[in-house]
């Protein structure tokens, strides 16, 4: 499964710029300084442009003169967990969470990276966290199906990005990732229109579509009509 357009839906949720944050777990306001702040903020900018390792640097450099900045912490992890450095994401995720619980994703990427590495009891588990939190309902299902395509129960994965659907009919994303789901399924034709309809509701990303999603849409397609 591409991972463009998951990485994108966890960063853009912590995407505001730097100015302060509340740290609920002790009260106090942490004032992001003005070297902070900038390389935050650069950071969002560099997510938003696809460049993962200088979003790294300058995260880091957040974190350097901010050591408590949580959200730098948090959107350092959604890097991280892009480039599929999962150990180093879940360090972050944590750090995040621990320094202000109310970054709700941060659970939600901890539950991502812990999958990739094959921990779905804990995936699981930090899925639950995310959703006691309150995460939305959608985003719940949705990345339930991902853990539970990683772990390979498609029909599962299918179930979820179904209740994902209903809630919002219009997610490329789920469409996208529900066809991923019914091609490992053995169900060709129905991805194919998961994939044609994520097309029609966002054309920009028919790229990452036909590069990432599957290995040729053409034997797709062949594959699919011959079932018709």
């Amino acid at each position: 499964m591409g991972t463009r357009h998951l990485f994108l839906a966890i960063a853009l949720a912590v995407g505001q710029t730097a100015a302060a944050q509340i740290d609920t777990a002790s009260t106090v306001v942490i004032v992001a300084g003005q070297e902070a702040a900038l390389a935050y903020n650069q950071g969002l900018t560099d997510i938003a442009q696809w460049n993962c390792n200088k979003a790294v640097r300058n995260f880091s450099d957040a974190i350097a003169h901010t050591p408590k900045f949580a959200k730098a912490y948090y959107n350092r992890g959604v890097v991280e967990l892009s480039t599929f450095d999962n150990q180093a994401s879940i360090k972050d995720f944590t750090e995040a969470h621990d320094i202000n619980p109310a970054i709700r994703n941060a659970q939600v990427g901890m539950s991502i990276a812990l999958a990739r590495q094959g921990k779905f009891d804990d995936a699981f588990e930090a899925m639950q966290k995310a959703e006691d939190l309150g995460i939305s309902k959608q985003l719940y299902h949705y990345y339930s199906g991902y853990i539970n395509y990683l772990k390979g129960d498609y029909q599962q994965a299918q179930g979820h990005y179904n209740e994902a659907l209903q809630l919002s009919p219009n997610d490329y994303r789920a469409h996208c990732d529900r066809a991923s789901a019914l091609l490992k399924d053995n169900n060709p034709k129905d991805a194919l229109a998961d994939y044609d309809t994520a097309i029609s509701l966002d054309p920009n990303n028919t790229r990452h579509i036909t590069t990432e999603q599957t290995p040729g849409r053409c034997s797709l397609t062949s594959t699919a009509h011959k079932q018709t």
